[in-house]
């Protein structure tokens, strides 16, 4: 089933499919499901299969699906669990393109053909899609934990053999040069960016206030590794995220006295929550409509790779090229608050959709958050209930007055979140 070249493929039906009428949607992802189900029926190799280059073309008002090249042939015959497998890995990352039904839709023009009742269509389809995710968290989890537990309190990917003393005075050297500029200075981070040996960084350093917060960190990794496990996570899980080049952490009797997390600066770059204030208001309705897709899929990359991040507010969020819509990605930073392999519970998506809320302050119109969660509920259905959208006003309007007291307050009675 190999076509001569077709006019067009499934990546680039991803890009147009919202706005395609729903009965041509419907007719390509039941083409698509013939072609998968006659490649199984045929003993291919279904994992050879890259979707992005699947082809379409319409003969007699037909839609017709072929493969883009020849898949090899199995010797034994694929059973329908690892189809399904298989094809929930796909959906998982059609999910923000698809709607529930239509990936319903095709699950069940898939499987009508063997005959499968519907009630065992939607058992099979709920426990593979748990399945896949499970595995996609522990994958993720496993990452995590080989790079928390590196064996050494230092690392320079440029120079893996470098020793403890040699990166402590090159580090040491950066931080007091007069090159070096203070991003930020706050009462728990410091953000400075600086020359590390040739290259052009970021280095977060955490502070630590206390003896109960020192001692709590006696059996606790410290945040500037968990940002360096958190980033070989995503970075291998295909999340956006600077370039992590190392970290540092210094101990005082078994306790972490210092750490630095160690990123390539990148330039040109701003917070999002800026990017919103600055370019948001002057764009037209397509614009915003290209940004509110580009943030889901930033948040919901964080949700795919079996991620979790505690603190989705803007600030957290940085814009690469902001002036330049065609090279514009969103890179999650603030990393110390990632949990790998955390499921995505309601609280949890209430939690990041009420930090997101509030740091999008009035530059966003009440119909584009409309918008943005009806965009989420593709994939959260419940997050457009009566009851989910007043939550989130509520716990939003309660995080801003908490915010704006704690500002208010005198530096000495303020408390350290």
């Amino acid at each position: 089933m190999i076509a001569p070249l077709a006019p067009l493929t499934w990546k680039s039906l991803k890009a147009t499919w919202s706005a395609r009428p729903a009965r041509e949607r419907r007719g390509h992802l039941a083409a698509a499901a013939s072609l998968l189900h006659a490649l199984w029926s045929q003993h291919h190799d279904l994992a050879a299969l890259n979707w992005d280059d699947v082809a379409f073309e319409s003969i007699e008002n037909k839609i017709r699906a072929y493969a883009p090249t020849a898949l090899p042939v199995r010797r034994r015959e694929i059973s329908q669990a690892t189809l399904i497998h298989l094809l929930v890995r796909w959906q998982n990352e059609a999910r923000l393109w698809l709607s529930p039904f239509e990936q319903a839709f095709f699950l069940q023009t898939l499987l009508l053909r063997d005959g499968v009742d519907p009630a065992t269509r939607k058992l099979t389809q709920r426990q593979a899609t748990e399945w896949t995710n499970n595995e996609i968290r522990a994958r993720a989890r496993s990452i995590y934990q080989t790079a928390l537990k590196t064996p050494s309190a230092h690392k320079w990917i440029a120079a893996p053999d470098m020793t403890f003393h040699e990166m402590s005075s090159a580090v040491e050297d950066a931080l007091t040069s007069q090159a070096s500029v203070a991003v930020k200075k706050g009462e728990r981070i410091h953000v400075i960016r600086a020359n590390l040996m040739g290259q052009d960084v970021l280095i977060k350093r955490y502070i630590l206030r206390g003896a109960v917060e020192r001692l709590k960190y006696r059996w606790r990794a410290s945040r500037a590794r968990r940002a360096w496990a958190a980033a070989a996570a995503m970075r291998a899980m295909n999340v956006r995220t600077p370039e992590p080049l190392g970290f540092w952490e210094r101990r005082e009797g078994g306790v972490v006295a210092d750490s630095l997390f160690i990123t390539r600066f990148i330039e040109p770059s701003i917070p999002a929550y800026r990017f919103l204030k600055r370019h948001y208001r002057q764009y037209n309705a397509d614009a915003r409509e290209r940004f509110r897709k580009e943030l889901l899929d930033a948040y919901l990359s964080i949700e795919r790779a079996g991620l979790h991040h505690a603190d989705t507010k803007l600030s957290n969020l940085l814009v690469r090229h902001p002036d330049n819509e065609t090279q514009r990605e969103l890179l999650w930073i603030d990393l110390e608050c990632i949990a790998a392999g955390a499921r995505p519970t309601r609280h949890r998506v209430v939690r990041n959709l009420v930090q997101m809320n509030g740091s999008m302050r009035r530059w966003i119109s009440e119909n584009d958050r409309m918008s943005f969660l009806r965009d989420l509920a593709r994939v959260h259905p419940w997050v457009i209930s009566r009851r989910v959208i007043s939550k989130i006003k509520t716990w939003t309007r309660r995080r801003l007055l908490r915010e704006l007291h704690r500002q208010t307050q005198p530096d000495g009675a303020r408390q350290v979140g």
